[in-house]
């Protein structure tokens, strides 16, 4: 006999059946957007010279996430923060684009930080150097990943040394004052026919010379910054550490000193170097290669910088760091994605490689660190930045100027060493006001 159903059931099991309808609909919606996310446009800013060798993780991540599609943008960098900031200004601008590892204060209030569920600061401390973490890090959030670490180590010309008949390298600062009388050569008069040392100039005539006299100071234990880092301390940390390296850096270029061996007169110290009119200056990976392209025959070693003390239990090497990494703009509008790909490039080992290999850059991942050690180009420049710091600058062009005036000033005679430091700090205290109004 048929089963016969009431009206009100009839009405149940349609409405059951259209209910399930609708359930089996959103599921099988939402299966389809897993699997096909949506396609997302990402552009990253950076140097020219940098798009031949970034064309490798643009393609690596290209294959990984195949529905990101992401442009490369050359910007000259004479010009590039001055577009930058027009760019963001006017609501446009990259997801993705490269700030120096000094930057953070200067361009924090444009950046977004990397959501804690993609990368947290305790991935960070595994996969970076301490120095990373100083400069990209505030408020326990990362807001920029690099892909390299260079250092300032002393460049050597191997011929002067061997002519002078020194076997090695200082590895003291006071070594480094003991081999000058060796390797510089003076004139009857008393001027410096070849230095032993590019050292104690300012920036005219040195390249690197307020990053030198920075590590100098720091190493002598002047904190650089205040706790807040808000403004410039030379001052602090033991008893006159910062006037103390200051006048250690300005003896160099004092003719009455024993350890004389440069002046404002000598031709820049890129130029001497690879002209051997200098047996030492102080420089990157990336002054090193530069070196070399203009003069290859030119024999050049690579050893640590110098430092007050080694080989005992309270000596510490402190190293100076300078690279550059990659940040994601708080107006990006695929920020999640922007990360994803920072995070892709700076965190994958073979990427990176890729990278480093087409640039001869020192490794950012202490992974790679540790393969490069044995490098006889890279493997001192690598191993540094696990001893390396920086300090935080409001404006690291105008610190530059700064530090290399006081310099100036100070061996012109215009202003003692003392009061020239004091200049400098104040100076640098009211870019750090500045820069804090501006943000």
């Amino acid at each position: 006999m048929p089963v016969k159903f009431s009206q009100k059931q009839i009405i149940i099991v349609v409405g059951a059946i259209v209910i399930l309808g609708v359930l089996y609909f959103v599921i099988t919606s939402n299966l389809r957007r897993d699997s096909a996310p949506p396609e997302v446009k990402l552009t990253v800013w950076g140097p020219a010279d940098e798009k031949r060798a970034i064309q490798g993780i643009l393609d690596g991540y290209g294959a990984l996430r195949p529905n990101v599609k992401i442009s490369y943008e050359s910007v000259e960098a004479a010009g590039y923060r001055e577009q930058l900031v027009n760019a963001l200004a006017a609501g446009g601008g990259p997801d993705v684009f490269f700030i120096g590892n000094r930057s953070l204060l200067r361009e924090i209030n444009k950046l977004t930080a990397a959501p804690e569920s993609q990368f947290g600061l305790a991935k960070f401390k595994e996969l970076f150097p301490t120095v990373v973490e100083q400069d990209f890090v505030r408020g326990g959030k990362a807001y920029a990943l690099p892909l390299y670490i260079d250092t300032l180590a002393l460049v050597y010309n191997t011929g002067a040394f061997d002519q002078a008949a020194i076997a090695s390298p200082p590895r003291t600062w006071n070594e480094f004052q003991q081999v000058i009388p060796y390797l510089r050569v003076l004139n009857a008069n008393g001027q410096i026919v070849k230095a032993a040392a590019a050292i104690g100039g300012t920036e005219k005539t040195m390249k690197n010379a307020a990053d030198l006299l920075s590590v100098i100071m720091m190493q002598n234990g002047a904190p650089m910054t205040d706790t807040s880092g808000s403004r410039a301390d030379f001052s602090g940390g033991p008893k006159g550490a910062g006037l103390t390296a200051f006048n250690f850096y300005l003896q160099f270029a004092n003719a009455a000193s024993g350890a004389y061996t440069w002046n404002e007169n000598q031709p820049y110290s890129m130029d001497a170097a690879g002209s051997g009119r200098t047996a030492m200056i102080f420089g990157y990976a990336a002054d090193l290669a530069a070196i070399k392209k203009k003069n290859p025959l030119v024999s050049l070693g690579v050893a640590p910088l110098p430092q007050i003390k080694i080989g005992t239990p309270d000596a510490t090497a402190v190293n100076y760091a300078s690279y550059a990494g990659l940040a994601v703009s708080k107006q990006s509008k695929a920020s999640e994605w922007a990360w994803d790909f920072v995070i892709y490039a700076a965190t994958t080992p073979a990427t990176s490689k890729s990278y480093l290999d087409a640039t001869r850059r020192p490794p950012a991942l202490r992974s790679l660190i540790a393969q490069t050690v044995n490098d006889p180009d890279l493997g001192i420049f690598a191993r540094q930045a696990l001893t390396a710091r920086s300090w935080p600058q409001p404006d690291e062009a105008r610190v530059r100027a700064i530090m290399s005036g006081a310099i100036g000033a100070a061996l012109s005679g215009q202003l003692d060493s003392a009061r020239g430091l004091d200049r400098a700090e104040d100076q640098i205290t009211q870019v750090f006001a500045a820069t804090t109004k501006e943000n």
